[in-house]
């Protein structure tokens, strides 16, 4: 009983409050069906077939704006409301009692219930065209119990003779009211929504709702009702009573005169009701610049651009200087101050030549270095490995490199004796050996070309009749 007085409490209290309130007279079919499957005889062996109810509706309910605009509402009201449940089963003969003279071949439960719903809901009123407006809400309801019936039919067969049957009929006009088992509960609870059109003071709407509580209740299951409702309602009253205390709104533009500071001009929600041009939410009152949108730190004007490289000063790291968007607004770098910019430079972190692409050219000594490691880099006799008297030439060739990113070397491979395949392998080795060396101390592969030339340049006189030496060796050339 305190649900049931809390629940009228909220609606007697609604229905009173404020003068904008609205009643209409609703009414319309509905399908009930229950869950689980509800039958006076429960059986897991039976097979069963359900019939969902059809009844009607019908009431009143009440409309009470909660905004200004009119747009929210809450809705209640009272419903009279036929529900229930048509339950065949067909049992399995095999399950019966041998020592029974008949058993049962089919039943039909047939349950009609009656209530008074008292839906309590927030309903949305979407304005579309004219006087339409789409209806959106939701909520809960609380259902009374009113009245209901029970019907229970049943066919058995008599074992000694199975074509003579009997036919019952149990009918039950006063159902047990309670809260134990195997009652039907004076006041259960469901979660509803509805949506629909309204057309000026006629509306229809489509609602459902789905059990939170049991309606009924046995040892072992709890029922719940589900419900598909269509209303068809029309307002009683004055049709211009939900007028009279909105508020005007003289421009049109969806901003009522009592919060409107330009009231009798079209303007936005941002600059309360005062037009903007330039929609960059300043009010053209109050907008310097009304044509261009800006900031309100520049009193409606754009950040200014002082060195007009078309970044703002606000995000520009130089603006006394024009540069790019990618530098934060300075001018393209030059780390090694040579003039060469960074992305044309080279060699950004050397200072260079600009006809060198921000690169040093090589000196005269630097070449003459080149020159006589050239000649004197030799290997083990009959190896690839580099002698080791040649480790401190190399490592000058390796300086030049490192100081000229943009030059390459050609390193040829040179052995003593005669002309044969097995010379030029042993050559290419060796040049190869020198690349890697290269590579260890830093030098990029790509920089290095490596060619094996075997015994066919000798350096020495009689290279071809002995094994010189002096004839084993590389050779290196710069090139860009």
């Amino acid at each position: 009983m305190r649900k049931l007085f809390f629940v009228l409490l909220v609606v007697s209290s609604c229905l009173n409050a404020g003068a904008q309130f609205s009643a209409a007279i609703v009414a319309g079919p509905q399908v009930n069906s229950i869950a689980p499957d509800f039958s006076l005889n429960p059986d897991t062996s039976s097979l069963y077939s359900i019939t969902r109810h059809t009844g009607i509706n019908f009431g009143f309910i009440g409309n009470a704006p909660i905004n200004k605009k009119q747009t929210l509402f809450f809705r209640t009201g009272a419903m009279y409301s036929a529900k229930g449940i048509q339950t065949f089963q067909t049992y399995d003969t095999a399950n019966t009692n041998l020592s029974d003279e008949k058993y049962l071949l089919q039943s039909t439960t047939i349950l009609k219930v009656n209530y008074i719903d008292i839906p309590v809901n927030l309903l949305y009123k979407f304005p579309l065209k004219g006087k339409t407006k789409f209806l959106l809400g939701g909520g809960v309801q609380a259902s009374l119990f009113y009245n209901g019936s029970t019907d229970y039919t049943t066919i058995e067969s008599y074992k000694s003779n199975p074509d003579s049957l009997d036919y019952n009929q149990v009918i039950n006009k006063d159902l047990p009211v309670g809260k134990v088992a195997n009652k039907y509960k004076t006041i259960h609870f469901s979660a509803n929504a509805l949506t629909g059109f309204e057309f000026g003071r006629v509306f229809i709407t489509v609602n459902y709702s789905n059990g939170l509580t049991e309606f009924f209740k046995t040892d072992d299951q709890s029922f719940k009702h589900k419900t598909l409702g269509f209303h068809f309602g029309i307002f009683l009253g004055n049709p211009r009573a939900d007028k009279i205390n909105i508020p005007k709104d003289k421009d049109k533009d969806g901003i009522t005169d009592d919060l409107d500071q330009c009231p009798d001009l079209p303007g936005t929600v941002l600059t309360k009701g005062c037009p903007d041009k330039d929609g960059d939410g300043i009010a053209d009152k109050d907008d310097h610049c009304p044509d261009v949108p800006g900031t309100l730190q520049y009193y409606g004007c754009p950040v200014p651009d002082k060195d007009a490289d078309g970044i703002p000063d606000d995000q520009d790291k130089c603006p006394d200087v024009a540069g790019l968007k990618k530098y934060n607004g300075c001018p393209v770098p030059d780390a090694d101050h040579d003039g060469v910019s960074d992305e044309e430079d080279q060699c950004p972190n050397v200072a260079g030549d600009k006809d060198n692409h921000g690169c040093p050219k090589v000196t005269k000594e630097q070449q003459q270095k080149i020159d006589y490691a050239a000649k004197r880099i030799q290997f083990e006799f009959k190896s690839t490995e580099i002698s080791s008297s040649s480790f401190q030439l190399l490592d000058e060739v390796v300086a030049i490199l490192k100081s000229n990113p943009t030059l390459k070397i050609r390193i040829e491979g040179h052995t003593s004796g005669p002309v044969k395949e097995s010379n030029t392998i042993l050559s290419q080795k060796r040049a190869d050996s020198v690349k890697e060396y290269l590579i260890n101390k830093g030098i990029g592969s790509d920089r290095i070309v490596s060619i094996g030339m075997g015994s066919s340049k000798h350096i020495s006189k009689d290279g071809d009749i002995k094994e010189n030496p002096i004839d084993r060796r590389v050779e290196l050339t710069l090139f860009q």
